[in-house]
């Protein structure tokens, strides 16, 4: 398996250099109290820094301001060009199928044409919304369907089951998660080591 250790080593120095925020940063648009007060309190929980979106206009408006900020801390820290699409203001933003003001499946495709790299979580409200979030974004977007309890909004935000996808693999899963990969980082460190195993398995 000395393929996946180069790899391993190679992503975790990608990810050390490049990972500048170390606080992790949660965007929300939620405009129901109950609701919110749900949310924010599971995550700061887990540590997590949150900043509220009242509407969708805010959301966005919030989301592009944190975008440039992590795109001049990136050239701050040397990058002459850094795109767009791989710095990354927040861990995850979360929204409402369907906000009051706007159209939250709208407001996720906004983002993700700017930032394609950017986890987005949809709260789904019923089996039908969730479907139609699955037919709309395929896997590009991440949905949790109400109701839920607390610990399962937070394995979704932490990538728990990337990470025992990856304990599953025999990689050692505490060295990873000191690197503070962004999730994307974990899904392409996984299909590397799948493709790795299928490569020296035959399979």
């Amino acid at each position: 398996m000395a393929g996946k250790v180069v790899f391993l080593h190679n992503l975790l120095i990608f990810a050390i250099r490049f990972n500048f925020q170390f606080v992790k940063k949660i965007l929300i648009a939620e405009n129901n109290p109950s609701d919110l007060s749900f949310y924010e309190s599971t995550l700061q929980k887990s540590d997590y820094c949150v900043t509220i979106a009242a509407d969708v206009q805010e959301f966005l408006q919030r989301y592009k301001l944190e975008l440039e900020h992590a795109v001049l801390a990136a050239r701050g820290n040397g990058y002459s060009s850094p795109s767009s699409s791989i710095a990354l203001p927040f861990d995850a933003v979360v929204l409402n199928h369907r906000a009051s003001d706007g159209d939250g499946l709208q407001a996720a495709k906004e983002i993700l044409s700017v930032n394609p790299r950017q986890r987005v979580v949809f709260v789904s409200d019923s089996v039908e919304h969730t479907e139609e979030l699955h037919k709309e974004f395929y896997s590009r977007v991440d949905v949790i369907q109400k109701p839920f309890q607390p610990q399962a909004l937070t394995e979704l935000i932490e990538s728990a089951e990337v990470y025992n996808a990856l304990g599953k693999l025999g990689m050692n899963v505490e060295r990873i998660k000191e690197c503070d990969l962004y999730h994307f980082q974990l899904v392409d460190l996984l299909a590397a080591c799948l493709t790795l195993l299928e490569a020296e398995t035959g399979n």
